[in-house]
């Protein structure tokens, strides 16, 4: 049977008339940007050149991949050789917290980041998925905490290239020039993080460049690093089996309270596989309560099947906000000339 939702989860939902386009983006961005991290590099032995700069510091972003490890660009962790007494501090601002870590391994000028569990609020700060292919010349975001700032990150949209578009195995990204600070960021289709942001071209500052998630997955898959149950959502689900039958999903909107999340979160709904026997529903600040009874009791007291049930309710919710983001990004910002000039591409110094 179709899902039939009350009134009062609509009304509840609406806000201010943004533009629907405006919401999608704005939806994406903050569902992703809780996994992005502002990256220092210190040292408790310093080294100064003649004029008086220290060659130990050095800045960069990074993003969580599960809640041990995290991933950046190589070159923001190698400063002078000099220095002794290496230290690594992670900052999030979303989560208004920062920890030590350690550069476990690297390869391909990516880096990957080990550390203990960071708990705040309760909560695991958020994950992204490194997965997916197909991003030839398509619509992306890119994410990044220019300098030494500690900002709350905001996604840029982008353009990204093809694989082969000449600068194999780099990959072109326009046009939001790759600032100081802002290396190793995720670059997101679908999603899903597809890149890992490298640098700007030296000659044509509009273009700037990425490393495919082929060499993120495979320093991942050599150190066995697997994703975990702390992926970033745009909707989070717990469940409570009650008493007399029935099992309510609490679903937390993570703050997204516009009318363009209701009518793709009740699409997205109506789609699932199982359609749950919805005896009730309702809303407010962003948290839904829909409780479930009748023959979708039996599914939904067990914790495989409310796990199922999530994973694929939060797919369709993903695939909906994605296809109405590449909707509106038609066509693209910036097009791609029949061929880039070459030039060297070489890391700016963080």
């Amino acid at each position: 049977m179709k899902v039939r939702f009350l009134t009062a989860l609509l009304t509840s939902l609406m806000v201010s008339p943004a533009s629907a386009d405006n919401e999608i983006s704005s939806i994406i961005k903050r569902s992703l940007k809780g996994a992005v991290l502002k990256v220092d590099v210190t040292a408790n032995i310093p080294v100064f050149d003649e004029n008086n700069t220290n060659l130990c510091n050095s800045a960069g972003t990074a993003f969580l991949v599960n809640e041990n490890y995290a991933v950046t660009a190589n070159h923001v962790l190698d400063v002078d050789p000099r220095c002794k007494g290496i230290v690594i501090l992670l900052r999030s601002f979303p989560a208004k917290t920062q920890w030590l870590a350690t550069r476990a391994d690297t390869s391909n000028d990516v880096a990957l980041l080990h550390f203990d569990s960071v708990i705040t609020n309760n909560r695991l700060p958020c994950s992204l998925l490194v997965d997916g292919d197909g991003f030839g010349k398509s619509g992306g975001i890119k994410f990044g905490i220019p300098g030494s700032l500690y900002i709350d990150p905001q996604g840029t949209t982008v353009d990204i290239g093809e694989k082969d578009g000449g600068f194999e195995p780099l990959v072109t990204v326009t046009p939001a020039t790759a600032e100081l600070g802002e290396s190793g960021g995720p670059i997101i289709y679908n999603m899903h993080v597809v890149g890992l942001l490298k640098s700007r071209h030296q000659k044509y500052s509009s273009y700037s460049f990425m490393i495919p998630n082929e060499y993120i997955r495979n320093i991942l898959f050599k150190n066995n690093v697997k994703s975990d149950q702390t992926t970033c959502n745009p909707v989070y689900a717990k469940f409570t089996v009650n008493e007399n039958h029935t099992v309510t999903m609490h679903v937390d909107f993570n703050g997204n309270t516009t009318r363009s999340f209701y009518r793709v979160f009740r699409r997205s709904l109506g789609d699932t596989e199982h359609q749950p026997n919805i005896v009730f529903a309702k809303s407010k600040s962003g948290i839904a309560e829909l409780v479930f009874s009748g023959a979708s009791f039996e599914d939904f007291s067990r914790k495989e099947g409310q796990k199922n049930f999530t994973k694929e309710l939060v797919g369709n919710i993903n695939t909906r906000l994605w296809d109405e983001y590449a909707e509106e990004r038609n066509p693209p910002l910036y097009p791609f000339p029949e061929k880039m000039p070459e030039s060297s591409v070489t890391p700016p110094r963080e």
